[in-house]
């Protein structure tokens, strides 16, 4: 889903905001758990990788256009953010009896896992959020001299639990 407000308010201030709302979430995953042997016969594999992203993309934009004396500035500024995402990871099994791996034939590599859940190897990314900011001048000295000028700032924070040490890392990045 995508809204967009677009206005001109006149003497060169526009404002223009984009608003995306987005899902994404995957299925299991099968692949082969070994190479196929001279019988034609392999082993089947699968984990699902449980992610539950929520993108609330927002992103504004105000415009200003400037003329002092023979120098045009348009002055810009906005930003964006922010990204969310919960992943869970748990590796198949196939059974009964419950095995990780099931074996098939690599002409019809077919299975069926009957269960997913979380082993030793397993780990999981709690969150995730990244929000941008922007101010800048683009200044027209003369048809064709044009001079950019901006700052762009970055701040990304992580949370990150891992199943397999039972640990907690908060990462908190600011970048200019």
């Amino acid at each position: 889903m995508s809204i967009v407000l677009d206005h001109d308010f006149g003497e060169g201030l526009t404002l223009k905001n984009n608003l995306r709302y987005a899902r994404y979430d995957k299925l299991p995953e099968w692949y082969p758990g070994s190479a196929v042997d001279a019988a034609g016969n392999m082993t089947l594999a699968a984990y699902n990788n449980e992610n539950l992203r929520t993108n609330i993309f927002n992103q504004t934009d105000v415009t200003k256009k400037l003329i002092t004396g023979s120098i045009e500035h348009t002055f810009s500024g906005g930003g964006t953010g922010p990204q969310n995402s919960d992943n869970v990871r748990n590796s198949g099994f196939f059974g009964p009896p419950a095995r990780r791996q099931c074996d098939g034939f690599a002409s019809n590599p077919f299975a069926i896992a009957t269960a997913f859940r979380q082993t030793g190897t397993d780990a999981n990314n709690v969150c995730a959020r990244h929000c941008r900011g922007l101010v800048q001048d683009e200044i027209a000295f003369t048809s064709p001299w044009k001079v950019l000028a901006g700052v762009r700032t970055t701040i990304s924070k992580s949370i990150s639990t891992n199943r397999r040490t039972t640990t907690t890392r908060l990462i908190v990045a600011h970048r200019r």
